[in-house]
């Protein structure tokens, strides 16, 4: 008998095959010149990231003001909420493709009445 532990085990393989070899991959970013500090190409006189014209993250969030939420009151709103109740529905005419009811949809639209048998089967549980 083989034990459950012994037969269980077995090396990890990853489930991610890269192609090619790590010595391939450090060719081509030797011949990209990716070990020489290049400036991005949306900044503003060609700033490199660590040189002294560059801000560090802590010199822009120390100068940063904590986040307050303030809640916004439009004044004439509140004077005709104040009026009336919390939401006014207004009737307005249907347009072009509009429908007053989902019985006006195209039969194959709409839905299909239940017969007594799938009602019994629904209140049964669903065991015939």
């Amino acid at each position: 008998m083989i034990p459950t532990t012994a037969r269980l085990a077995h090396a990890y393989k990853p489930l991610i095959k890269f192609v090619g070899n790590k010595e391939s991959l450090i060719q081509i970013m030797k011949s990209h010149n990716y070990e020489e500090v290049k400036p991005h190409p949306c900044t503003m006189n060609n700033i490199l990231p660590g040189s002294k014209d560059c801000l560090s993250v802590t010199d822009i969030l120390s100068k940063q003001l904590p986040f307050k939420v303030v809640p916004y009151v439009n004044k004439n709103v509140a004077s005709q909420l104040a009026n009336k109740g919390k939401y006014d529905f207004a009737p307005r005419g249907l347009k072009p493709g509009e429908l007053e009811s989902v019985f006006q949809l195209p039969k194959r639209y709409q839905y299909k009445p239940i017969d007594e048998l799938e009602i019994d089967t629904i209140n049964g549980g669903g065991a015939l």
